[in-house]
């Protein structure tokens, strides 16, 4: 009875990291999300504005086509890393030690690698897609707006919009496989570094840049996802 008890303690510890690391990795990407909006609705350039409302949606829906992926990632890494943890040495008995110990070698070290590369494979592939679908949407803007203006802001943009799809898909992989394998100090600090570098951009964004203010703005939501 009491082994049981403890068994269901450590899981609760263990999801009580994982859903506090996911909050704060939501709200560290709200806050830079925030700030990018703002800075857009300092540019004081109606049209800069509405080119980012609309690529920005596109490129989001893209870049989320990957979270099947973290998800997948997040629910078949822990069983690869928990059959390694068995062969692990005695000293060793941390998540994160088990995971390293998988990716490194050891029976079960080999679905856990296949896996992880099949993450990352899928969501480099996912996200190219999404990007060249950015790109076409640059060459054509006309499918999401009639004005002209606006259609130069898709233009000017859709490439940096491109690159963001890209990287946000790889974000999404790289999501699942920090969590599937414990590495929650290390998510925790790629995710701060991140906003962090992103904030400072959109806070240097000068008011009423206008289309000049929108393209800094665009790398600052690259540097997001990087």
């Amino acid at each position: 009875a009491e082994g049981i008890e403890a068994g269901r303690l450590q899981q609760l510890r263990a999801w009580l990291a994982i859903s506090g690391a996911a909050l704060c990795a939501q709200l560290l990407a709200s806050a830079a999300w925030a700030s990018a909006a703002r800075a857009v609705s300092l540019c004081a350039h109606v049209p800069s504005a509405a080119s980012y409302q609309l690529l920005g949606e596109a490129c989001h829906v893209l870049a989320s086509a990957a979270t099947p992926l973290s998800l997948a990632a997040q629910g078949l890494l822990p069983v690869a890393v928990s059959q390694q943890r068995q062969r692990c040495a005695p000293g060793s008995k941390t998540a994160a030690a088990s995971a390293a110990s998988a990716l490194d070698g050891g029976g079960g070290g080999e679905r856990a690698r296949r896996l992880v590369r099949a993450t990352m494979g899928l969501a480099m592939a996912v996200g190219t897609l999404g990007a060249l679908c950015v790109l076409a949407l640059g060459c054509a803007p006309s499918l999401l707006c009639a004005d002209v203006q606006v259609q130069a802001a898709l233009r000017a943009c859709a490439p940096l919009g491109a690159l963001s799809v890209l990287l946000g898909a790889l974000a999404q992989g790289l999501y699942g496989i920090f969590i599937g394998c414990g590495w929650l100090r290390a998510f925790l600090l790629a995710n701060a570094a991140s906003a962090a570098i992103a904030l400072a951009l959109f806070a240097r964004v000068p008011a009423g840049g206008g289309p000049a203010a929108l393209l800094a703005t665009w790398r600052g939501v690259v540097l997001l996802y990087a």
